[in-house]
């Protein structure tokens, strides 16, 4: 008997393929997103689309109705001057509407990171949902945390194509767990399916090994023929007011504080590798995909 999932983000690059998985498995599928044109390859397929925007609770509650199980995460708030705001203002329309739907089963897309109950880097509203839902009587809850996604590179093209280096506030030599959003999306998809976690848990996602941004830059850099394509480190301040360029300013500056806790170890003290939270998709491949972004770009600059 099929189960009713809501995906939260479904046009996203972890809820998209999640959506996909279920749909392929016979499930109804209810996927949560502004824009109908990205979601109509999964509408196409047979997917229930709620338009809306999940700052507004009672869409939320509404989108909500006769779920078994949701997965919930915080769409990217590319114009919110204030991120932790938002991010509760979405995290308490998300507790309002599993409570009064009476939804059993949530998994939550969070982070490394989420450990550190002080932290104030971009993480801080992951960290604060994790903590509300942990608090919900009756309800199964599984934070998926996961690691760097290798999708985040591709916010290196435009430097690449501009500077010719790739460049963050990250130490160029730290390595660190990094992962395709694909294999977030079918973790969330087993746990989905299954149903089997209870109480209250949270689960790393941590990639198939730990990579340095200098190694990253290197594979990536032969991908798109430019083998001698570097890494540089930029000072903190640097970083934040480039970032600005491109988001608000208290995201650029979490953004910079996590750059901050990960150069500390702060981000990865709380999990260890081992064989059930290490996935497929290494570095390697993912390059064969940023080759195909980064050529499908603007050209570089002369």
């Amino acid at each position: 008997m099929s189960k009713t999932f809501v995906i939260t983000g479904a046009s996203g690059q972890v809820g998209k393929p999640l959506a996909g998985h279920l749909l392929a498995a016979g499930q109804k599928v209810r996927v949560v997103a502004r824009d109908a044109n990205k979601v109509k390859e999964l509408t196409d397929k047979g997917a229930e689309h709620q338009q809306g925007d999940v700052r507004d609770g009672s869409f939320v509650n509404k989108a909500f109705s006769g779920a078994d199980a949701v997965f919930l995460m915080i769409p990217p708030p590319h114009d919110e001057n204030d991120m932790l705001a938002y991010s509760h203002t979405v995290m308490n329309n998300y507790l309002d509407a599993v409570k009064s739907n009476n939804v059993k089963h949530v998994v939550l897309l969070s982070s490394l990171g989420t450990h550190d109950l002080n932290t104030k880097n971009v993480v801080e509203g992951l960290k604060d949902i994790e903590q509300a839902f942990s608090q919900l009587d009756g309800v199964n809850v599984l934070a998926l945390r996961p690691g760097f996604f290798m999708e985040n590179l591709f916010f290196q093209v435009p430097v690449i194509k501009q500077m010719g280096i790739a460049g963050s506030a990250v130490k160029g030599d730290l390595s660190f767990p990094w992962v395709a959003t694909k294999d977030i999306a079918e973790v969330a998809a087993k746990r989905l399916l299954d149903l089997s976690f209870t109480g209250k848990s949270h689960e790393y996602i941590l990639g198939q090994r730990d990579v340095s941004f200098n190694e990253a830059v290197k594979i990536v850099g032969a991908a798109i023929d430019k083998p001698d394509l570097q890494y540089v480190a930029f000072p903190y301040e640097q970083a934040e007011q480039a970032m600005v360029q491109m988001m608000t300013p208290d995201y650029a500056h979490r953004m910079v504080q996590m750059a901050r806790d990960m150069n500390d170890g702060e981000m990865g003290r709380d999990y260890k590798r081992n064989s059930e939270n290490t996935t497929p998709t290494s570095i390697e491949e993912f390059s064969k995909t940023f080759a195909a972004a980064y050529h499908a770009g603007p050209a570089a600059a002369n």
